[in-house]
């Protein structure tokens, strides 16, 4: 029976491998005949989509890759308007502004900032916006002129956050939770523990809506030629539903159709239209730097970090998982050609055992040549804790980081079983065999195990970052204990060394490696995407992590949040570093 059974896989297996067969070789026959590179004219003018997804690296599953060209990374995207700003092809840049997908507030500051650089060239920026969030609007307010049609709506209102508490929901089936902790601020078990937010918890949050509500009246200010007050007042009166009173209050400068706009501006030529799509720029090769003969790696951890080698995961479309990350920190060390490495860490944090052998590949990899982290919108607890080797640390002035603490968590399913009927025997031979496999609350034995073995890897934690940013122990306990804070006061307490973003960190790596500025350089990318057939190999369709995200994107369009929980599944390791909150625009 078994061997017919085995027989009838295989033969669905084939199957389905010659059904796909003819549809991948025609895929790879679009692909080499589209290889041909888009044409870029005199007198183009950059189009950056802000409607398009943006994401910090390039990387999908198969079926996103089939379904069309991969879209502009992060780094692409600021490469290429610092390329624009030069190249004297391009004669402006034309912002298509909508609600931003794919990154948060310390990767739009970055966008911001490289479109500022642009106006620098003395090149005009033009924006036309249908509809803006407050994020969206910070990255827009960089150009000279804002449009918006008459049935336009900017819904720049402020900043709003909340956490959710689910005590009460599942004390309703009879379950609860208990956890051990280590730092005060270590607030990620409150969602299942509490029912509101304890005062440290309130506090770091309150000291992070502070931060970024600063950070979007400083952009519109300096965007709209205003004062932070006016500002404050032009936030105050929105959501702006009615395109005129986004005007009265200096939002915009213009309410027009798209097309009276395309012809005030002269986008459209004999043959065709002006507007050069930034994904056809990037595919022009203007990046290509083929005279290059020195290189710098770029390793993502991006998501949370879990061990092993898989890359996506349960909570989401990616994770940064410790196998994969470890062997590209490696690659790049060993590679001759590359001078120094520059880690992008977009990540919440996660497992802690992942998290330390991600540290000790990085600290490996330093020892050959410069490690310098660029952090991303949020690199806290575990990616704080992957971070603090690294010869120097950039974020931006929004990213989250530091909560230096770890927790344990788990559900008590006793009473739940009683209610639903449900008896169960419990045999064990080893008086604590039960600490993790018992539906009952931890013994006080129990509580002092775990307690001891959360502050162990607690002084590990707070050991590592002290070696790493050449701190005392006693200067890290002050700043530790879980507690989050913004890339600006990081800065202040020497958690990270300076302000900025991905080009700022690139340009300090090659000056670490002794790369003139001038000098141009190849960026490899880490872990490197993997082809159709490794996709295939590793049975990566991606339907899964394609339907998520399509939720996830239909869920924010009605500033709703996906619940995110996290796989803290015990093959994942016992003690966590993991960051519990977001917050929304």
């Amino acid at each position: 029976m078994a061997k017919k059974r085995t027989i009838v896989v295989v033969a669905v297996l084939v199957s389905i491998f010659f059904i796909l067969l003819p549809a991948l070789a025609g895929l790879a026959v679009i692909g080499l005949l589209s290889e041909s590179k888009p044409k870029v004219e005199s007198g183009s003018v950059l189009a950056l989509d802000l409607r398009e997804t943006i994401e910090e690296t390039s990387e999908r599953p198969l079926l996103e890759s089939l379904r069309g060209k991969t879209p502009v990374s992060l780094l692409e995207a600021v490469r290429l308007l610092r390329a624009a700003a030069e190249d004297p092809r391009i004669d402006a840049l034309f912002i298509r502004g909508g609600m931003l997908g794919g990154i948060g507030w310390a990767a739009a500051g970055e966008l911001r900032e490289a479109i500022q650089e642009f106006r620098k060239s003395e090149k005009p920026v033009h924006v036309y916006i249908d509809y803006a969030t407050d994020l969206a609007y910070m990255v827009a307010a960089a150009g000279d002129r804002i449009a918006m049609p008459p049935t336009g709506a900017l819904l720049v209102d402020g900043i709003y956050g909340d956490v959710l508490f689910f005590k009460n929901l599942f004390a309703k089936a009879d379950i609860s939770f208990e956890e051990v902790h280590a730092g005060d601020y270590k607030s990620a078990p409150e969602t299942f523990t509490r029912d509101s937010m304890s005062e440290p918890f309130r506090e770091q949050i309150e000291a992070i809506l502070d931060n970024r509500f600063h950070a979007m009246l400083e952009a519109i200010a300096d965007g709209r030629s205003m004062s932070i007050e006016d500002a404050r007042r032009a936030v105050d009166g929105g959501p702006y539903l009615v395109p005129e009173k986004a005007l009265e209050a200096g939002l915009i400068d213009t309410i027009c159709f798209r097309n009276d706009l395309d012809d005030a501006l002269g986008l459209e030529r004999d043959g065709g239209s002006r507007l050069l799509a930034i994904e056809d720029y990037r595919d022009s090769g203007v990046l290509s730097a083929k005279k290059a003969q020195r290189a710098l790696a770029l390793v993502y951890v991006v998501g949370d970090i879990v061990p092993g080698e898989k890359r996506d995961g349960l909570a989401g479309p990616e994770v940064a998982a410790s196998g994969v990350i470890a062997e590209a920190l490696e690659e790049a060390a060993e590679d001759d050609e590359v001078e120094a490495i520059v880690v992008r860490v977009s990540s919440p944090g996660g497992s802690a055992t992942a998290s330390d052998d991600i540290l000790d590949a990085l600290e490996a990899a330093k020892a050959k040549k410069p490690v310098i982290v660029s952090m991303g919108d949020v690199a806290a607890s575990g990616g704080y804790w992957v971070s603090s080797g690294a010869n120097l640390v950039f974020a931006d002035a929004t990213t989250i980081t530091g909560s230096i603490g770890v927790f344990a968590l788990r559900p008590v399913f006793h009473r739940f079983f009683d209610k639903i009927g449900i008896g169960r025997e419990e045999l064990q031979r080893g008086r604590n065999a039960d600490i993790f496999a018992s539906p009952r609350p931890w013994s006080e034995e129990h509580r002092s195990i775990l307690k001891t073995g959360i502050d162990h890897i607690y002084d590990l934690f707070l050991a590592k970052v002290a070696a790493g940013r050449g701190l005392a122990i006693e200067e890290v306990e002050k700043i530790a204990s879980g507690r989050v804070w913004s890339g600006e006061d990081a800065a202040r307490i020497k958690l990270i060394d300076r302000l900025g973003g991905l080009l700022d960190a690139i340009d300090a790596a090659k000056s670490l490696a002794g790369i003139p500025a001038e000098e141009e350089i190849k960026i490899r990318v880490f872990p490197k995407e993997r082809s159709i057939l490794e996709k295939i190999r590793d049975a990566d369709f991606g339907i899964r992590v394609s339907a998520e995200a399509e939720l996830r994107k239909l869920l924010a369009r009605y500033d709703l949040d996906a619940a995110d929980f996290l796989p803290y599944a015990r093959e994942h390791g016992v003690f966590w570093a993991y960051l519990p909150f977001r917050i929304r625009e």
